[in-house]
């Protein structure tokens, strides 16, 4: 049997009806994964650039700790080495200071008791004491006198001192030398300062910086 003309167009009419919505219903749901694609992409896309600013801070803050402490490094080692600057500075005074002693009328007696601490430290019966150069005219028999009576006094029994007729080029003080010339205790001005450097260092730091 023949279907009428009627029929087989409403047919085609169903047919091309039922595409309309297939292709609508298709389109709709590519539309609904694209646009859930792009939020996700978006919401991927917002957290790496959350994730790298969290990071660059991270770095930043870091960085910014790296070189503060660096920073403050160096201004220590400034500050130490000024310090240090001054602190010679104030050493070399007080060489200088110390030099222009021999004037002192104190000297004299300064020169006695340097020959005494280098008795004692030697322990020997018999000492030759070499004077500076800047003060052999201070060093006369009198002072070597003087010394010979305070050692008898002070260690109980005579000390044989004499003077070496040689002066210390460009030192101030005395050199104590035992008799036998085997033993020698340097107590120059400048050997006195080298083994007090540390604490008079110290000392000149506190007065100086507190």
């Amino acid at each position: 049997m023949t279907e009428s003309p009627e029929s087989i167009q409403d047919f085609c009419s169903r047919i091309e009806q039922d595409s309309e919505k297939e292709i609508s219903s298709i389109l709709e749901r590519a539309e609904f994964t694209a646009k859930a694609r792009a939020d996700q992409i978006l919401k991927d896309t917002d957290r790496k650039c959350r994730e790298m600013f969290e990071q660059a801070e991270e770095e930043s803050v870091t960085a910014r700790r790296i070189i503060l402490s660096d920073l403050n490094l160096e201004l220590k080692k400034i500050s130490l080495r000024i310090k240090g600057d001054i602190i010679e500075d104030a050493m070399t005074m007080l060489r200088e200071k110390i030099s222009r002693y021999n004037s002192s009328p104190d000297h004299p007696d300064f020169l006695i008791k340097l020959a005494l601490e280098g008795i004692g430290v030697l322990d020997a019966s018999e000492v030759v004491l070499k004077a500076g150069e800047t003060d052999k005219d201070i060093l006369t028999e009198k002072l070597l006198t003087q010394i010979r009576s305070r050692a008898k006094e002070h260690f109980g029994s005579e000390i044989d001192i004499t003077l070496d007729k040689e002066t210390i080029k460009g030192q101030a003080g005395l050199r104590i030398i035992s008799g036998a010339g085997n033993m020698l205790f340097d107590n120059t001005i400048e050997a006195r300062l080298h083994r007090m450097g540390d604490d008079l260092r110290l000392l000149i730091a506190r007065k100086i910086f507190g």
